[in-house]
Parts: C-alpha cells; structure tokens; sequence
C-alpha cells in the first residue's frame, strides 16, 4: 500500500473529523467549530467498544 494512503487510513481509524473531510468533503466542506463540535468528536473517539 502506498505510504501516503497508508498514512492518510491510520488517521482516519483515530479521528471522526478526518473520516469526514476525507470521505464526504462535499458535505464537510468547511472547518469545524471547535468550540461546538471539540466535545462531541471527543466522546465520540474514546475507546468504548472500539474494534482493535
């Protein structure tokens, strides 16, 4: 596999918000408001049933 996929697939398995850029950017097309969004990435990234 090339390094930069690789690489790029790694992030994606440990953040909601590049899962979004990176496979729906015609939907998630703008930054995310931290301040709005921060709290919900973070429940959503921890490790609670997460698939190793």
């Amino acid at each position: 596999m090339q390094d930069d996929l690789k690489e790029i697939l790694e992030a994606c398995s440990i953040s909601t918000q590049m899962v979004a850029k990176t496979f729906f950017p015609e939907r998630f097309n703008m930054p995310f408001a931290e301040s709005v969004y921060g709290n919900i990435f973070d429940l959503i990234g921890r490790n609670h049933g997460k698939a190793n």
